[in-house]
């Protein structure tokens, strides 16, 4: 039994259920990873998913394997340690997390296999010593331009390579990608990840104030989202397409990653079920924060054993691009 797109997966043996369970409905549930209060938090923490697994207080026979995913870049030559904890509260109540010395468990470079006996909310807090970063999935995205806008907005993000969809993107949902790439954040040095806008379409200027922008070490480290928002103004009137060639990298001298956004290749129709404003919605003002925070209201998402599914993203490439101007730099 498995989340889609989440990487989250129940193995339950055959004969692991115990003889008064039939006609029960297994599920499982991704939860915020909110709902638990880490008391000490460190470059490992919320990395990982909390998972509800129902019906609650289920007491198996037989261990059954959890899967639980992470985000994290750990040390090779190192056993990685971990801490399990579960919360048996009633349904309504405060969770009660408590840790699980006596569980087995066995991590991987993607994954922690919990081995369960009973049904309740699960996480995991990974050792930070073991720790050298995290794997991020960047992205470059833009609101489908029409042929009246005067504006164009664009944007680099990042999501932790974890439970699937980014919550921006789940938020914002005229903002749609153009490209995305696998990115390590890297612990040592706590240096921030810096995007720099690099090139752009002639028939435009910058309406931002800078070119380079940096997202904090403390804001990755604590696995939230983040997005560095440009904004650019046509200059012509023929102007019918914006492309743009951002970088980002965490130090200087670090091999950047190129991230490509061309607005022609903007389609509004995702799997996710994302719709454009129509163009009576459609607004040409700059000034103030239309974009929503991504650490607002986590959506839950959730499977049963009688196959409730969500979609996946479809992602395009920009990797065409017209004549490009290149971006003056900014201190």
């Amino acid at each position: 039994m498995t989340i889609p797109d989440t990487k989250i997966v129940l193995n339950i043996p055959s004969n692991a259920l115990p003889e008064n369970s039939s006609g029960c409905v297994i599920k499982l549930r991704l939860l915020p990873r909110k709902v638990f209060k880490d008391p000490a938090l460190t470059f490992a923490s919320n990395s990982s998913v909390v998972v509800e697994l129902l019906p609650n207080n289920l007491i198996l026979q037989h261990p059954a394997q959890l899967t639980i995913p992470h985000c994290l870049f750990l040390e090779e030559k190192k056993t990685p340690t971990a801490k399990i904890y579960m919360s048996h509260h009633q349904e309504g109540c405060s969770p009660c997390w408590e840790e699980q010395p006596g569980l087995e468990y066995s991590i991987g470079c993607t994954h922690c296999i919990v081995w369960i006996k009973s049904f309740c909310w699960v996480t995991v807090k990974f050792d930070d010593k073991d720790v050298l970063g995290k794997h991020l999935i960047l992205y470059s995205c833009g609101e489908k331009l029409m042929p009246d806008h005067k504006y164009a907005v664009t944007a680099v993000g990042y999501n932790p390579d974890l439970d699937g969809e980014s919550k921006f993107l789940k938020l914002n949902k005229t903002m749609i990608v153009s490209q995305r790439s696998p990115f390590v954040f890297m612990k040592e040095g706590s240096h921030p990840l810096t995007v720099l806008l690099v090139q752009y379409s002639p028939e435009w200027k910058l309406w931002s104030p800078k070119n380079r922008l940096d997202i904090a070490f403390e804001g990755i480290s604590s696995s939230f989202e983040h997005i560095c928002k440009f904004v650019f103004e046509k200059t012509g009137e023929s102007a019918q397409s914006l492309a743009c060639l951002y970088q980002a990298f965490q130090e200087k001298g670090q091999q950047a990653i190129d991230l490509t956004l061309r607005t022609e290749s903007l389609d509004s129709h995702q799997d996710f079920g994302s719709q454009m404003r129509d163009s009576s919605r459609q607004t040409q003002e700059v000034e103030g924060n239309r974009i929503q925070n991504p650490e607002l209201d986590e959506s839950q998402q959730e499977t049963s054993s009688q196959g409730r599914h969500t979609s996946s993203y479809d992602i395009r490439d920009a990797a065409v691009r017209p004549k490009i101007h290149r971006a003056q730099k900014t201190e």
